[in-house]
Parts: structure tokens; C-alpha cells; sequence
């Protein structure tokens, strides 16, 4: 099944029955509109939740639901309550919504799970005359036209709607590829540092034979999809580069998106055949493993979402590892690559508290709450603000160390692109890092305004969405070789082991940037 990690297997034993629990059957079923009560569905560990840690850095004693339910108090005078469910993958939660026996008020969905939403007439759209002053004020602008451009089609009424009347983006990131340019394996080959980290600028080196066995790829086809189909159009988007940028970074990010998203018979044979190669140049497939794996040194790199990008580096250089810390990179190869969306929605119901749902969505677009949950996840929120930046600023501006820094000691890394109109002034979001940050923790939160054309949406396969999931299982499926059996055996024995580790790790809270907030405060 996988060509080298298999202990996955026994884990995604395990991860099934706690999954089961994953979407609660608190909800009530459809039914009569219950004025006083949110019911919201969300991914695992991606809310503000208080504990001593955070508590001791100074933010609220109370969950983020719990606040709201205090804001609504406050504002309104009523006394409301919650139920809060979650769920590990979209289609879990698209499966329990289309059964009809499960309502909520908000679901927070990933951008081609909407866009199938709404062709299916599975949304509300937003009251047009409702007030959301602080997404009016501080989602970030860029987000604001992406959101708009993503288009759907429904199949019910035929027509075109943009995202942005259905849904608001909640947290956002990239994909790349988290490494480690001190790996041995590497040192042993002869291959330099900085050699490392030219070849790791593009997705070339997924598929070098000198790199061969020492990367992880995630099991998920659209992830992997968005590599193979870069890879395999490399030198069209080569060309579209040279002749469009930088005179037309729009024009070219269109053409570039246009690619990005082919899906036709003829380029599922192409991907096919470039994720077969890229499978057997790698190490395997992991699930979530990955990002504590390149911790610990057991591959070189991984396919990574941001926001796990950042987990990873925040952990390698931890205290904790004291000899083994190490410095890990995150790299948007110069190819491009996705830029993907979780947004908050409310599916359709007879039960759907429409006034309070967009409330809630109002209530998590002010910068003071969007900052709670991004200490507390670690992933980038779509909001921008002063709270905002002053979290950015803390984390990485060089000058809020004692003394300040000469000109010589760092580089100016603009983000204006990300909070233009939403602070006073606009040279405030030009910060003064160390040259690491332009591909470490920083690159992995907000993208350099070079990447920006390089992004792309990657839409839902639609009609092709079969043909790309029977493409994915035989890329999969492969036979295991007669060695890998006796390492699948052998690992039968561990199970227990390793099933306890990960139980270890879904318990730990992810503080993706409270280390580095750490860190940065001692050298002060």
C-alpha cells in the first residue's frame, strides 16, 4: 500500500475510532429555529481554547466560544449556548450534512468543499442587509478579491455565484516543502548547504534521485495532485513567466491558474505517470506524522501545509532538544503552488440561526479574537488589524530587541500586500527581519510579494472528481515489494507503541508560536 511508512497504517486503525466521536451527535436534528443556541462545526484543535500556558502569556482564562457567549450577553442582553462538534476531513463532514440528520449554524469547510456546496445548493447565502463591521474593516483586502474570484455554479438555479455571498475565509495558507538543509544523508552525498537550498526552490527536487528516499509526501490526493501538475507543465509555466512577468503578474497568475486546475482525460494520463515517479522517488506517504518526522530527523523533508511548516520549525529548534535542535526551512518552490482557504459557512436547514451565525463570524474578524486564534493554532488567519501586525511584529521584527539592530543586520520583508487598509499606516507592515525569515517561520505565515503570482486556487475536479479519486487509488495501491512486508511485520510489534505516541500527540495542545514567541522575548 505505502512504499516505506507503514506505520500509518495501524494509526489510521486507531485514528478511525476516534473519528467516530470526531463529528459529536450532540446536534439536535432539523427542526424549529432555536434563537439562543449556535451549533458549530469545525475542525480539531482550530479554536482558541484556554489552558495555563495561555493564560500565562496573557490571553483570556475562557474558550473563544465561551467569549462569545459573554460578547452576546454583553451586547444583547441574552443568555445564549453552544454546541461545538469536529470533524478530521471535509468529506466527513460533507457526509454528515448530506444525511440531513445533523444541523449547524456554521461549518467551516476548505475552499473546493464550498465551491461543491454551493453547486449542490447546500448554503445560505449572507443577508445583504446584516452588519459585519469588523469583516467590512479588517479582512485583509488580498484575501477580499481572491475570495471574490472563486466562482461557482449551482446546479439547482444555474447560476454563478462568487464565494464571498456564501462564505468568508476563516484561516489560509500554502503548501511547500518543509527540509532540513543539515540532513546526513545529504552530507554524505557531498551535496553543500547552500547547494540544498537552491535545489529545494523547486519541485524538481522531489523527483532528484539524489534526494531519493528521504522525502515524505502526504496522503492526500489534492495536495499531491498540485505538485504533479506543476511538475508536469513546468516548462509551459516557464515560458508564461518569461513573457508575462513582471510587466503582468495578474495575467500570468490566471494563465498560471488555468493550468493548476486541468483535469481532463489527457492530463490524468500525464499526472498519473509524474505521481507514480514522484512515489518512488520519496520515502512514502504520511498522514500527519510528517511534520514531527522531520523534527526528529527521520526524513530530510515533507510535504507540508504553512501552518504544519511552522509547527515543525518552532519544534526543531525547541530548548527541549537541547543538542539535537536543529533549523528547518519551509520553501514555496519558484514553479508556484496552492494557496488554499478553510472558510466559515451555514449550510441550509430549517433550523439554521441565521442572525446568530453571521454574528459569530463577526465576532471572530476582530483582530483582538483572530490574534487568540492565531497563537493558539498556529495557522494564518484572514484578518488583518494592528493586533494583527503587533503579533507579527513581536514574533519577528528585529527592532523590538534591546538596542535595535544596525542596517546591515536585516532585510525588510513586506507584507503591506496583506494589511493595506486596514492599519494607519501602511509602512508599519514593512518588517526588519533576519535573512532566515524570508524562508522560515515568517515565509511560511505570509507569503513575499514575489510568491503572490506564483499562488494558485485549486478549484473542486467537478465532473472529473471520480476519474482524479480512481487515479489517486492506483498511485496508492501499488503492490508492497517482499522487503516491505517483513518491515510491516516487524512494525505489527510497535503498533502499540506508536499508537500510544500519537494519542500523545493529539492530547498536546499545537502552540505553534508560542516557542518562538519564547524565544524572541529571551533575547530581549
Amino acid at each position: 500500500m505505502y512504499k516505506y511508512h507503514f506505520s500509518f497504517i495501524f494509526l489510521s486503525l486507531f485514528v478511525s475510532l476516534l473519528s467516530l466521536g470526531g463529528c459529536q451527535t450532540s446536534s439536535k436534528e432539523t427542526g424549529a429555529v432555536d434563537e439562543n443556541l449556535i451549533r458549530v462545526l469545525n475542525w480539531e484543535d482550530y479554536i482558541y481554547e484556554a489552558d495555563s500556558d495561555c493564560v500565562d502569556d496573557g490571553y483570556p482564562q475562557n474558550d473563544l466560544m465561551d467569549q462569545f457567549v459573554e460578547y452576546i450577553y454583553e451586547k444583547t442582553g441574552r443568555e445564549i449556548t453552544y454546541i461545538y462538534d469536529t470533524f478530521d476531513t471535509n468529506e466527513t463532514m460533507f457526509n454528515e450534512l448530506q444525511t440531513g440528520k445533523m444541523a449547524y449554524d456554521i461549518i467551516i469547510p476548505s475552499d473546493y468543499m464550498l465551491q461543491r456546496m454551493i453547486s449542490l445548493d447546500m448554503l445560505e447565502p449572507f443577508d445583504e442587509d446584516f452588519m459585519m463591521p469588523n469583516v467590512d474593516k479588517f479582512m485583509s483586502p488580498y484575501l477580499k478579491d481572491i475570495f471574490e474570484s472563486i466562482k461557482a455554479t449551482s446546479s439547482v438555479t444555474n447560476e454563478t455565484y462568487s464565494l464571498d455571498q456564501f462564505s468568508l475565509p476563516y484561516m489560509w495558507g500554502t503548501v511547500g516543502i518543509t527540509y532540513n538543509p543539515n540532513f546526513q544523508g545529504y552530507i554524505a552525498n557531498g551535496l553543500s548547504e547552500e547547494e540544498i537550498h537552491e535545489d529545494f526552490r523547486s519541485w524538481d527536487v522531489m523527483y532528484d534521485n539524489r534526494y531519493q528516499d528521504s522525502l515524505f509526501i502526504k496522503d492526500s490526493m489534492r495536495d499531491v495532485y498540485a505538485v504533479s501538475i506543476i511538475h508536469v507543465y513546468k516548462d509551459e509555466i516557464a515560458r508564461l513567466e518569461e513573457e508575462l512577468l513582471p510587466s503582468n503578474p495578474d495575467e500570468f497568475n490566471a494563465r498560471l491558474t488555468s493550468i493548476f486546475n486541468r483535469c481532463d482525460d489527457e492530463t490524468l494520463k500525464l499526472v498519473l505517470e509524474d505521481m507514480l515517479a514522484l512515489k518512488d522517488n520519496s520515502f512514502g506517504f504520511e498522514v500527519d506524522s510528517g511534520k514531527n518526522d522531520v523534527v526528529t530527523g527521520k526524513v530530510a523533508g515533507v510535504l507540508a501545509w504553512s501552518g504544519d511548516a511552522v509547527y515543525s520549525m518552532d519544534e526543531a529548534e525547541s530548548e527541549d532538544l537541547g543538542e539535537d535542535a536543529k533549523e528547518l526551512y519551509f520553501t514555496i518552490p519558484k514553479e508556484g503552488s496552492n494557496i488554499w482557504f478553510d472558510g466559515l459557512a451555514m449550510p441550509k436547514s430549517n433550523s439554521l440561526n441565521k442572525e446568530l451565525a453571521q454574528e459569530f463570524i463577526n465576532f471572530l474578524f476582530d483582530p483582538a479574537i483572530a490574534e487568540q486564534n492565531m497563537y493558539y493554532v498556529g495557522y494564518t488567519p484572514s484578518v488583518a488589524g494592528p493586533n494583527i501586525l503587533d503579533y507579527v511584529y513581536d514574533c519577528y521584527d528585529l527592532r523590538g530587541e534591546v538596542g535595535g539592530v544596525d542596517a546591515d543586520d536585516y532585510v525588510e520583508y513586506d507584507i503591506t500586500y496583506f494589511f493595506e487598509g486596514t492599519i494607519d499606516n501602511l509602512d508599519d507592515a514593512i518588517l526588519h527581519v533576519d535573512e532566515t525569515q524570508l524562508s522560515r517561520q515568517l515565509k511560511a505565515q505570509y507569503p513575499s510579494k514575489d510568491d503572490l503570482p506564483h499562488l494558485a486556487i485549486m478549484n473542486d475536479f467537478g465532473e472529473q472528481n471520480n476519474a482524479v479519486i480512481d487515479l489517486w487509488e492506483i498511485v496508492r495501491n501499488n503492490p508492497l515489494p517482499t522487503w516491505a512486508i517483513v518491515v510491516l511485520a516487524v512494525e505489527v510489534g510497535i503498533a502499540g507503541v506508536s499508537i500510544g505516541f500519537f494519542v500523545y500527540k493529539k492530547v498536546k495542545k499545537n502552540k505553534l508560536f508560542k516557542k518562538h514567541r519564547a524565544l524572541r522575548k529571551a533575547a530581549e
